[in-house]
């Protein structure tokens, strides 16, 4: 396996898990199912089932699947596009707080920058790897 696409996984893996995965599990811990009530339908749903969600991802990211990078593409761009309509009310008018990056808006908009960049070559070098184990 290629050294890029061992960190790619690494990052996609460690992200998901680290980050995704136990923050929406703390966040429904502390709060139950109400806490995301903040959000609008259908992304508070979306939310609460992504502490699930980024847990698969992380398999298939370790299982090498093909699939991985590209449902780990369209999970992140569900999630952003929620993280930043759920959050305007926050900074529509105070650049400020999206600035201190209380919501992690930043990190969450970083990431999701490097999935869309890095998910169809990274999707071709898993079929490759997946063809030649046939």
């Amino acid at each position: 396996m290629r050294g890029w696409v061992f960190v790619t996984l690494a990052v996609y893996a460690t992200v998901f898990a680290a980050v995704g995965v136990r923050n929406h599990l703390h966040d429904l811990v502390a709060s139950g199912p109400d806490a995301y009530l903040y959000a609008p339908h259908p992304f508070r749903e979306f939310f609460v089932a992504l502490a699930v969600i980024d847990a698969v991802i992380v398999v298939l990211i370790v299982l090498r699947r093909p699939v991985a990078p590209i449902l780990a593409a369209a999970v992140v761009a569900v999630d952003l596009t929620g993280n930043w309509i759920s959050d305007w009310q926050y900074y529509h008018d105070n650049l400020g707080w999206l600035a201190a990056n209380k919501g992690g808006l930043i990190q969450l908009t970083a990431f999701a920058v490097f999935v869309f960049a890095t998910a169809i070559p990274l999707r071709r070098a898993l079929q490759r790897r997946a063809a030649q184990r046939r």
